[in-house]
């Protein structure tokens, strides 16, 4: 964090925005997404976690359309800045290997996080602190209908092997990847193998039909992927 804290500080409290500014049209597909979640009780709302929020708008763009929003950083230079700067949204600060620190279990409707994971793969371990920060936004996240949403410019699929990516342009010539996962119902809990929270298995697999020949169905209670030839016409 000792990095982090002087490059803010070197940023005059200037705001900065990682990668690009958002457009309408990620901010709508991104709403459309939490708009899935079951609806709150009345008169609340869905709690979204952005981490590592730094000091982008980010928080406050979720914020202003409609959800109740923590920012979360690993700098407590951009943590403190901020609150001086919003101190009606809470901010925390807080390292996305370590949520359990400052979080309580069953937190959060839906972590987000913008250019999250583009820091982690430049990580030599990248493979081990991706899952560690998966095991923490799975106990961070409520049961069974929690999401976790990355919103980066590269992809980390080939190392999470879960989810749904899809690629989206943020401006003239220049788009990321979003990447959703739900929570698995059938696992919620914990891993019946023993597997931590957060393990391979905690987190649904999307599986559309390939090319219309073949269809993919997931076998909870064997933790395997079933393949079966469909006819053509059917």
């Amino acid at each position: 964090s000792a990095f982090w804290d002087s490059w803010y500080a070197q940023q005059n409290d200037t705001p900065v925005e990682w990668s690009s500014q958002l457009n309408a049209e990620v901010m709508t597909r991104i709403k459309a997404i939490l708009e899935q979640l079951p609806a709150p009780e009345d008169g609340k709302k869905l709690v979204l976690l952005e981490l590592g929020c730094g000091s982008s708008s980010f928080t406050l763009m979720l914020r202003d359309i409609g959800f109740d929003v923590v920012g979360a950083d690993f700098s407590q230079e951009v943590i403190t800045a901020n609150r001086l700067r919003h101190p009606k949204i809470r901010w925390e600060c807080a390292d996305a290997m370590k949520l359990d620190e400052v979080f309580e279990p069953g937190s959060f409707d839906c972590i987000i996080g913008k250019t999250l994971l583009d820091c982690f793969m430049t990580r030599r371990d990248a493979a081990q602190s991706i899952r560690k920060m998966l095991e923490q936004c799975h106990k961070a996240l409520k049961a069974p209908h929690g999401r976790l949403v990355f919103l980066d410019k590269g992809s980390a699929y080939h190392f999470i092997g879960r989810g749904r990516v899809e690629k989206l342009k943020v401006n003239a010539g220049r788009s990321m990847h979003l990447h959703m996962m739900r929570v698995s119902g059938s696992q919620a809990a914990g891993g019946s193998d023993g597997e931590p929270f957060g393990g391979a298995n905690q987190w649904e697999l999307d599986l559309p039909a390939l090319h219309g020949h073949l269809s993919t169905t997931l076998d909870c209670d064997r933790g395997a992927v079933v393949v079966s030839a469909v006819a053509a016409d059917s």
